[in-house]
């Protein structure tokens, strides 16, 4: 298949795959053979890498692994690569940070499929959850919060509003002092 004057589309055994390409004065210049959208059994995909175009998915779940969007019928999505970590978003994990190997944040469904809980998680290189808020309004720290001022400004944490007794109602300030 060509698309008028520029021979950038395929169609064989493997799906209708479409390179991406450089023009020069109106004319390819060069056809990237390891940028292309490839439509298949799997459904849609778009590959940006050092691939070949002659890339054949062994299952779903290498396009997944590999491809920067897609839509298959396990659902969508879309990654943002940095080395070996990424940025995604899909029907299936929500919104992740990954550093490759643990998802270091993931905004959604921070539960179970079947017991799901909406909220964040912050985790550590090892993968253990070290700041966690979640649907009834819980916020967890795994060591403790810092709190920092520049100048003579006090900072308390602790309930606001009404003040409970001579104007002061924190639980803990800047200075830490337990009132």
């Amino acid at each position: 298949i060509m698309d008028g004057n520029y021979p950038t589309f395929k169609w064989d055994k493997y799906g209708l795959t479409a390179f991406s390409y450089e023009l020069k004065d109106g004319i390819i210049n060069n056809v990237n053979d390891g940028n292309f959208v490839r439509f298949d059994r799997f459904g849609l995909y778009g590959i940006n890498t050092e691939l070949s175009g002659n890339w054949i998915p062994e299952n779903e779940e290498s396009v997944w692994d590999t491809a920067k969007f897609g839509l298959t019928w396990k659902g969508f999505f879309m990654k943002n690569k940095y080395g070996d970590g990424y940025v995604s978003i899909s029907s299936t994990d929500d919104f992740i940070v990954s550093d490759g190997t643990k998802n270091r944040i993931k905004i959604g469904n921070i539960g179970t499929t079947l017991n799901p809980v909406y909220g964040l998680f912050i985790a550590d290189a090892t993968g253990a959850r070290v700041m966690e808020t979640n649907d009834d309004g819980t916020l967890w720290l795994k060591n403790r919060l810092n709190v920092e001022t520049s100048g003579n400004y006090p900072v308390g944490i602790g309930k606001l509003g009404i003040s409970v007794t001579n104007g002061k109602n924190e639980v803990i300030n800047a200075n830490n002092t337990f009132i």
